[in-house]
């Protein structure tokens, strides 16, 4: 059987950054199929691996210096950023066959994921790579969860869809947490963040600094043992106990209905069990699920119990981490360098300061595997831990320290890293659709303008120009952006105007502006593309349409647009198309002038 190549960038970069305004978190969708896990080999290659056996799937293959991700709904996915992202099960196929390639795409998450096939609109597929709809708006998709998907729009507000592709809320928001959890959702309006009930259609409680999502915590969440995005904030919602920051910097609880269960009083509160960890200043401690101090704050860092008896702590004064009760006493004394929470096995990843090494512990404290790897990484597989040796190859270990697969690869794929917060595969897909009439007619509606401009005040006010775009020395050279188009901008110039009056007061002058003034119907529009928008890779595409419909003449460079007598169109067509960022009118109107 032909391989099927799994070629893509790496596609890990933005975790809460903002693309375009708003919050941008990925990989909210953990999964439990781990029958293969994704390594680089010396050859930069990828390579998938029975961590049972340690047999290769030949039948899955990748280039040099590609990446791809655990698989999820019966998908292994890439996301190939500005290349291309694509689907491929475990026998090697690809999902729409061979030329099924994506500008850009998500996970599949309930049976659906977004794709942007090249210069195209979002649209969502099934695991059939049927497509169930297309959705024009939406500049940004994120994952489908409980049957609804959050998007964002060109004017950078947030909204909700259907998995019908029929719009839920209209978009409203500036930022959002873009999941929804039992019908309800973490925006920002004008106060603040808030709880947004979507079945209810109001807002059960605004004014946060944070709702649901330490996102200081995501940003470092690779780092952060303590940290689950799916156990923080989507459990978090779905069991009615809801982290809120107000303006104050402190952290309290709230039900679904947006009522305190725990007024604000933490700098920081994690749920953990019943009850919650939680910091005061710089020390950890519990309480309970009223607030009640149960372990008063003493420890310097903490990990959850997550049911168990004893948990990790750090004590500051020794510089090691221990083990202690549910009553904050020490069971096993600080001795080591590092634990990580238990995993289900009733084992946890320590390090040692002696040996400079990870091993595994028992909850009394003994080594269970000896300290002799340089890196140890718990992925969900109860029975196997990724590990590194002392040349820093990866391979795979049982819970006794016995190499199933020897350490042979020179990496493994982050997807494994970030899988049980929660938090790394990817949950959003960027529209590569650009509107080329749109862009036309809108450059076209700004020549337009000046046909019936007779004033420096009707240019201000046509242009959305400050008066200090107005020059005191006579003419102007204001600058415009275009709020409803991304990457469009323009700049507008008159010549012989003076649009202020001047009146001496004491050794200097006062200016007035005077809206009054009279243009004498001469103009240079300039129209630019700035770099990072779409539009700047289509602008060949614009401008090709701009000439069609306006009758451009490569001779003599002049267009036809109603009600002015000559404009003409230049731009440097010797350039890349990558270059040509300016177009400049020259406009004149016809008026009479001396």
């Amino acid at each position: 059987m032909k391989k099927t190549k799994i070629m893509m960038l790496c596609g890990m970069a933005a975790v809460l950054a903002s693309c375009g305004g708003g919050t941008d978190i990925k990989g909210y969708a953990v999964t439990d199929d781990l029958e293969y896990i994704p390594f680089v080999d010396v050859n930069d290659c990828l390579v998938y691996v029975n961590p049972d056996n340690g047999e290769v799937n030949d039948k899955l293959t990748g280039d040099p210096y590609t990446t791809n991700s655990l698989f999820h709904e019966g998908y292994t996915f890439g996301d190939g950023g500005r290349v291309y992202s694509l689907f491929v099960n475990k026998q090697g196929e690809q999902l729409g066959g061979e030329n099924a390639y994506y500008g850009s795409a998500t996970a599949f998450n309930e049976g659906l994921a977004w794709v942007t096939p090249e210069d195209s609109c979002l649209r969502v597929i099934d695991t059939n790579g049927e497509v169930q709809f297309t959705f024009q708006q939406a500049e940004r998709a994120y994952a489908f969860n409980e049957g609804m998907a959050v998007f964002i729009n060109a004017e950078d507000r947030y909204g909700i869809v259907d998995k019908n592709g029929e719009v839920v809320v209209v978009p409203r928001w500036t930022e959002v947490v873009p999941v929804v959890v039992d019908g309800l959702i973490a925006v920002k309006d004008g106060n603040g963040f808030g709880l947004y009930d979507i079945n209810e259609e109001k807002m059960l409680i605004t004014g946060m600094e944070t709702v649901g999502v330490d996102f200081d915590r995501i940003d470092k969440s690779v780092y952060d043992p303590n940290f689950s995005f799916y156990r923080n904030y989507i459990d978090a919602i779905k069991q009615g106990r809801i982290p809120v920051e107000n303006k104050g910097d402190k952290w309290g609880i709230i039900d679904k209905e947006g009522k305190y269960v725990i007024n604000p009083q933490f700098s920081e509160i994690i749920p953990d069990g019943d009850g919650y960890a939680f910091r005061n200043g710089d020390t950890w401690g519990w309480c309970d699920s009223e607030g009640k101090y149960v372990i008063n704050p003493q420890f310097g860092d903490v990990r959850p119990f997550n049911g168990r008896d004893l948990t990790p702590a750090f004590d500051d004064g020794a510089d090691l981490w221990g083990l202690i009760d549910r009553e904050g006493r020490w069971q096993v004394n600080p001795q080591f360098g590092r634990i990580d929470p238990f995993m289900p096995n009733g084992l946890a990843i320590a390090f040692d300061n002696t040996t400079e090494a990870y091993g595994l512990i028992n909850d009394e404290g003994e080594w269970v595997v000896n300290p002799q790897f340089k890196e140890l990484v718990y992925f969900g597989n109860n029975d196997r831990l990724i590990a590194r040796d002392d040349s820093y190859l990866a391979g795979l270990i049982d819970m006794e320290g016995t190499y199933i697969v020897n350490p042979k690869y020179s990496d493994y794929i982050s997807d494994i890293k970030y899988n049980l917060s929660g938090y790394g595969c990817n949950t959003a897909a960027y529209s590569q659709y650009v509107d080329v009439d749109a862009y036309v007619n809108a450059i076209g509606q700004m020549l337009e303008k000046l046909n019936s401009l007779q004033t420096a005040g009707d240019l201000k006010q046509a242009f959305g120009l400050e008066e200090r775009a107005f020059s005191k020395y006579g003419g102007i050279d204001g600058y415009i952006y275009s709020n409803k188009l991304k990457g469009l901008a323009a700049s507008v110039s008159v010549r012989r105007v003076n649009a202020w009056n001047r009146t001496r007061s004491g050794w200097s002058y006062k200016y007035t502006f005077n809206p009054d003034v009279m243009l004498d119907g001469n103009f240079t529009l300039s129209v630019y593309f700035p770099g990072g928008f779409r539009v700047s890779e289509r602008q060949a595409s614009v401008i090709e349409k701009f000439k069609s419909k306006y009758g451009y003449d490569p001779e003599t460079k002049y267009i036809n647009v109603q009600g002015l007598r000559s404009v003409k169109m230049t731009y440097d067509e010797d350039s890349p198309v990558s270059m040509r960022n300016e177009i400049v009118f020259t406009v004149d109107r016809g008026d009479d002038t001396d």
